[in-house]
């Protein structure tokens, strides 16, 4: 049951790595300055930081509400806070992975 809702919230951020690609690729495209696209990419890098940390608050702040919500059974929701608490620590990486392969495919 933890899988599906620390997994979603990463989906939740695809918005950043699909618009920065196009950002980026437009950017090139028209012959911008370096400092221009660097500009853009530390802009999203950013962006994915601060929802990732987001993310993560909430993920240890209201796992056990959000577990309800998902209908997860008693007899496994102290492992599946556990769990969710542990994945949601990995989102920054997540999020910053998506992201950075969107500056590599632009």
């Amino acid at each position: 049951v933890s899988t599906p809702l620390t997994d979603y919230t990463v989906t939740l951020a695809a918005f950043i790595p699909a618009g920065l690609t196009n950002i980026l690729s437009n950017g090139v495209a028209r012959g911008e300055s370096k400092e221009s696209l660097a500009a853009k990419t530390y802009g999203a890098l950013m962006v994915s930081v601060a929802c990732s940390l987001l993310i993560v608050v909430v993920l240890n702040v209201w796992p056990e509400q959000l577990l309800t919500a998902l209908h997860t059974p008693p007899a496994v929701m102290a492992t599946a806070v556990e769990y969710t608490r542990i994945r949601s620590l990995a989102m920054p990486a997540a999020y910053l992975t998506a992201a950075s392969y969107a500056v590599l495919v632009a």
